[in-house]
């Protein structure tokens, strides 16, 4: 062994970039590995376009609901209500918990 001490490698310094806005047009691939960023750039365009490898092209567009609020939650009381009204008996407390055993594979 010598007593020469080995030169660490260089580190590559990163390149900062400015954020460049998404592109308009996708692969059939961009879409089923980053759906998220395919997505993220429909909403930035407008509309984004998708190719094939055959040539076909899509068109994405984000469809504009009449309203951004959910419509009314259903009535779940009611709902039990009328169950146990026909008999139905939920499970019980032990069962759950075997059941919930079963399905991690516990069991």
């Amino acid at each position: 062994m010598s007593g020469a001490v080995k030169a660490r490698p260089k580190e590559k310094k990163l390149k900062r970039t400015a954020a460049l806005p998404p592109p308009d047009s996708f692969s059939m691939r961009d879409l089923n590995r980053q759906p998220a960023r395919v997505l993220k750039a429909c909403d930035q365009h407008g509309s984004v376009r998708i190719r094939m490898r055959s040539g076909a092209a899509y068109v994405l567009r984000r469809e504009e609901s009449d309203s951004a609020t959910m419509g009314p939650l259903p009535d779940f009381r009611a709902h039990r209500r009328h169950l146990r009204e026909l008999g139905y008996v939920p499970p019980a407390a032990h069962e759950i918990e075997r059941l919930n055993r079963i399905i991690a594979g516990e069991e």
